[in-house]
């Protein structure tokens, strides 16, 4: 399972199989896709145009128990758009600050730690 699995879970729920497949380019190619802009940018108006694409815009929608963590010096996803998205999120939810961690591929195995233990826990519990 991935985030991009995940996060389209809800709305074929709510809205159907028929709907999902009405969202993309082709037959082949359906349902929305997540892009992730991280490291070095060539073109500045890529990154100032992610922004635009607001998770808080689809956060009312996800009804699913979230869990989420933010890494507080976090420059591709800053931690006060992610507090935005969390706020939103009308279903249970939980927060794993990471304080000293940036963007998740260039943290530590130590700056993520929290993130590590605390979702395994709430995996576990979700099978249960």
């Amino acid at each position: 399972n991935n985030v991009e699995t995940l996060a389209n879970v809800p709305h074929v729920l709510t809205r159907g199989s028929d709907w999902y497949k009405s969202i993309g380019t082709d037959a082949k190619n359906t349902g929305p896709k997540l892009y992730a802009i991280s490291g070095h940018v060539e073109r500045p108006d890529v990154r100032q145009t992610a922004g635009y694409f607001d998770a808080a815009n689809f956060a009312p929608w996800i009804r699913a128990r979230a869990l989420v963590s933010m890494g507080f010096i976090d420059e591709t996803t800053p931690p006060a758009g992610i507090w935005a998205a969390f706020n939103l999120l009308p279903g249970p939810k939980e927060v794993v600050p990471l304080v000293d961690a940036p963007h998740n591929h260039l943290s530590t195995p130590d700056e993520v730690r929290p993130w590590v233990e605390r979702s395994t826990a709430w995996l576990a519990d979700l099978v249960r």
